[in-house]
C-alpha cells in the first residue's frame, strides 16, 4: 500500500485572513463496531513518497519519503468501536530505507484521534529493545507531519537498551555517538524538542547516571538547553573519552588517572556553556563546585566560581611536577587546564598545598597563576613559613 502526494497544479489562489478550515468529521460516525479476531500479513510493503521533492541521503529517516519493506503482522482481536481502535499486536516487523529495522514488536495497541498508545510494549530493533509502555499525544493526525514540535511523548521504560544509531537516523547530528549503547529506564514526557524525563537511569557500560532530566532544543545537540537535577554520576576519567574522543590529544590533563569518580549535583545550561553545582568523590580527592564553564570551538575554555578541594591530588591530574595535593577554598576565574598556556585568578585559602615535595600550610592567596608564575598577594602561617608577600614567584 502506498501514497504519493503530488503538489497540486491548481492556479494560486488570492490570499486570505480566515484561517484555513480543519475538517473534524469523526472517524466512523455512524458508530459501526467491527470485529477482526485474526490478521496477519507476510512480506508486505507501505510506502509514502513526495515525488516533487528529493528524499534524504541513505541511513537518514525522511517522513516525506518512507519505505517500510518486509512488512509481517500478526494482530489478534482488532476492535473498531466509534473513533477508536484497540487490538492485541502479536507481531510486527520491517525495515525502513534509512536502515531502522524493527525485529519485533508486539503490544497492546490504541489508536485515536488523539492518541496513539502501546501497553504491555516489548519493541526490539536492530540496536535496541524497549519494554513497558509508550504512547503519542497529538490534537489531530496531521500533527505528525512536525512531529518535533507537536507529538507529545508519553514512556515509561524499564530495563531498556537503546542503541544510538537507531537516533542517529533521526538525529543526524549525533553521529558521532552511534556505537554508544545506553541501557536506560525512567518516565519520561514531552515532544523531542522539549523533553521531560524523571527517575532517569542510565549506563552506557563506564559511566553510571541517575537523576531528573530536561532537554530542550533536540535534535540540535549543541544548541539544546539541559537541566539535570538530583543528579549522581559514577565514571572514571577514560569515560570522557567515549563522548568528546578530542580529549585524546590533549596532554594537559591527565584523565585516565581518575579511575573512581562519584558526582552528585546539578548541570544547567549547554554542552559547552554551562553552571555545575556539586560534590566529587575521587581516588584523586574530593571536591566541592559551583561553577560556570565554556568552551568555545576556538578559544580556551574558561571558568569562574567558587572551588573546594580536600587532598585532592591537582598536581597529578594536571601533570603539574611542581605542586602535589591542595587542599583549598576559594574564587576562581581563568581559562584553560594546561599549565604552559592557563591563566586563573584566585582568591581564597589553601588549607594545605604541596610545593616543590613540603607540604605548606594555612596560606590566603589573592592573585594570578599563569605560565607557572605567580603574581599577587599571599600570607603564610606555615611552621616553617611566616610571611606577607606582594610579589611574583616563579615555579620554574
Amino acid at each position: 500500500f502506498g501514497l504519493r502526494d503530488y503538489k497540486g497544479g491548481r492556479p494560486p489562489r488570492p490570499k486570505s485572513n480566515t484561517a484555513p478550515v480543519i475538517d473534524t468529521t469523526p472517524f466512523n460516525p455512524g458508530l459501526w463496531r467491527v470485529t477482526v479476531s485474526k490478521l496477519k500479513l507476510e512480506q508486505s510493503r507501505f510506502f509514502l513518497d513526495d515525488p516533487d521533492t528529493k528524499a534524504d541521503g541513505p541511513g537518514l529517516f525522511d517522513e516525506t519519503h518512507m519505505d517500510v519493506t518486509g512488512i509481517d503482522l500478526d494482530v489478534r482481536d482488532a476492535v473498531i468501536k466509534g473513533d477508536t481502535l484497540t487490538a492485541d499486536l502479536r507481531l510486527l516487523r520491517g525495515r525502513e530505507r534509512c536502515g531502522l529495522e524493527i525485529k519485533k514488536m508486539k503490544a497492546k495497541v490504541k489508536v485515536s484521534p488523539n492518541i496513539a498508545e502501546c501497553k504491555e510494549l516489548l519493541l526490539q530493533t536492530g540496536n535496541s529493545t524497549l519494554t513497558n509502555y509508550y504512547a503519542m499525544r497529538y490534537e489531530r493526525f496531521p500533527d505528525f507531519t512536525d512531529y518535533i514540535t507537536k507529538v507529545i511523548m508519553v514512556g515509561n521504560l524499564e530495563q531498556s537498551e537503546v542503541g544510538m544509531q537507531d537516533i542517529v537516523y533521526f538525529a543526524p547530528d549525533l553521529a558521532r555517538f552511534k556505537n554508544i549503547s545506553v541501557r536506560v529506564s525512567g518516565k519520561g514526557r514531552g515532544t523531542v524538542d522539549k523533553l521531560k524525563v524523571t527517575d532517569l537511569a542510565l549506563n552506557d557500560g563506564l559511566t553510571q547516571v541517575k537523576g531528573d532530566l530536561y532537554m530542550n532544543g533536540l535534535p540540535e545537540i549543541e544548541s539544546t538547553f539541559i537541566d539535570f537535577q538530583k543528579g549522581e554520576v559514577r565514571t572514571n576519567g577514560a569515560a570522557a573519552f567515549l563522548y568528546v574522543p578530542e580529549l585524546r590529544k590533549q596532554t594537559a590533563v591527565d584523565l585516565g588517572s581518575l579511575s573512581n569518580v562519584v558526582v552528585t549535583g546539578r548541570f544547567t545550561g549547554f554542552i559547552s556553556d554551562f553552571v555545575t553545582y556539586g560534590t566529587l568523590q575521587s581516588n584523586l580527592g574530593n571536591a566541592k563546585a559551583d561553577l560556570h564553564l565554556k568552551f568555545p570551538a576556538k578559544a580556551l575554555p574558561s571558568y569562574s566560581g567558587s572551588l573546594a578541594t580536600d587532598n585532592m591530588d591537582v598536581g597529578r591530574l594536571f601533570k603539574l611536577g611542581f605542586m602535589g595535593k591542595v587542599s583549598l577554598d576559594a574564587s576562581v576565574k581563568g581559562h584553560g587546564f594546561d599549565a604552559a598556556t592557563a591563566s586563573v585568578d584566585v582568591d581564597g585559602t589553601v588549607k594545605a598545598i604541596e610545593l616543590n615535595g613540603y607540604n605548606y600550610h594555612n596560606l590566603k592567596v589573592d592573585g594570578n597563576l599563569q605560565a607557572k608564575k605567580f603574581d599577587g598577594q599571599l600570607s603564610a602561617r606555615d611552621p616553617n613559613l611566616v610571611m606577607d608577600f606582594d610579589g611574583k614567584i616563579d615555579f620554574t
